[in-house]
Formats: structure tokens, sequence, C-alpha cells
């Protein structure tokens, strides 16, 4: 389970016991530049092109400590820019079998209408002060499309209607770059935070679907949901 910008792993609990709840052990970390490691402690900085590294090395413990864990059915969930590492590792490492990325990115193409927090946010994973020199590093190293495609996850991009980082279009991008399914929550803010009671359960079902349905992995469609309404629609055949 991968965090945002200006995140830490403990963030992550809540989803995480959802997918525990459902027969999943669950690796939520920091990876660099995130938690404890942050940049802002001097610690460690992220950089989009090489935080796959982490998300491997974690795969890499997990089968090494963990064999009582199925190492034929590892999952990837990121939130937020996480969403969109989740997605570069997962289309990276041909271990990974499933991945959602919640409200991520594929370009950050909405850069420019970003408030200055969130670019505030990622200064404090990158390790860069200036906000402008920000804004640089994102638009020029952010791209899902320049991403070395090794594998071919089943993959869920979960998009709220009401974003305002990101716009549908950018999640639609994501969705069709990393070959899966879209879910655009009509009434969610970024990350579908408002909707979480609803969403939470989605990221489990779905995930568990997945892995027992070969077939349902290899889906490419967009479905729309208002709350609950179209949650059946989600995980109907065809």
């Amino acid at each position: 389970m991968i965090g945002g910008a200006d995140t830490n792993k403990e963030e992550l609990h809540h989803w995480g016991t959802e997918f525990t709840l459902r027969g999943f052990a669950v690796v939520p970390f920091d990876g660099p530049g995130q938690g404890e490691l942050a940049a802002r402690y001097g610690r460690l900085t992220m950089r989009f092109d090489t935080f796959h590294g982490a998300v491997s090395a974690m795969i890499d413990h997990v089968e090494r400590e963990h064999p009582e864990v199925d190492a034929d059915r590892i999952c990837v969930f990121g939130n937020s820019l996480g969403g969109y590492l989740a997605l570069d590792a997962a289309l990276r490492d041909p271990r990974v079998r499933v991945v959602i990325s919640n409200g991520g990115f594929a370009d950050a193409r909405g850069l420019d209408r970003w408030p200055a927090p969130v670019l505030g946010a990622f200064s404090s994973c990158l390790g860069i002060a200036d906000p402008r020199e920000v804004a640089k590093h994102v638009r020029r190293h952010l791209a899902l499309s320049k991403t070395p495609r090794r594998n071919d996850p089943a993959a869920l991009v979960v998009h709220g209607g009401l974003e305002d980082l990101s716009d549908e279009a950018e999640a639609a991008a994501a969705a069709q770059i990393a070959g899966g399914s879209l879910l655009v929550v009509e009434d969610a803010w970024h990350t579908c935070t408002n909707r979480d009671h609803f969403v939470s359960a989605v990221f489990g079902d779905w995930m568990t679907a997945v892995l027992q349905d070969p077939e349902r992995a290899r889906e490419r469609r967009t479905v729309r949901v208002s709350d609950e309404r179209g949650y059946a629609e989600l995980f109907a055949q065809g």
C-alpha cells in the first residue's frame, strides 16, 4: 500500500483493514520521501522514475520473510500520488497481479490549477524548496506513458467527479495506459474521501473479484456511480 506526497503509512490503516477482512496480508510502507523518510526531515528524496524500486524491494521482502503469503497474488494499492506510483510499479514488476489507483495521475496535466499546499506536499517528498522548481520537476517527470511496460496486471483507476487536482480525461488516460477499467464516483472529491464508506468496500471487493476470476481481470470499461448507486454494475459480468 502506497500513500501520497505528504503522507505516512499509518494513514492507510483504514483501507488496510478492509483488505485484511477479505483475507489479504497488508504491507503499508513509507517509501523514499514519505512519512518517516520524508525529504523535509532530511531523510530521502522521492523520484518518480525510481520509486518502483522501493515497491519491488517490499515484494522481495514479503517473498523472503513471509512464505505463508501467496506470492502469486501480489496486489498494489496507491492513494493520490501513490496511485500514480502504484500503476508505474505494477506495469514494471511482473509479480504484480492487480493494481488499484485511487485518485492517481497520468501526467499531472492539471498542474496549473493545483493549490499552493499541493505543491508544498510535493516539495516535502521531492526535497525541492522552490514551488516553481517543484512544478517544473513534476511536469517533466510525472508521465505514466513513459513507463516501460513489462507486466499486464488487472488495473482499476478510481476518480472522484468533484476532483480538483485532475480531471476525468486524465483518469481515463491512466486507465487506458494501464489497460484497465475506470470507476468514476460522480459525487466524490480527491481520493473519494467523502465517499469512503463506499469506495473502501469497492477496493477490497474488486481486488478479490479479479483474483478469483481471470476473465474479469481482462475487463476494460468505464463505470459511473453516485454513492452506492451503481455498485452492482461495477461487479456485474459483461
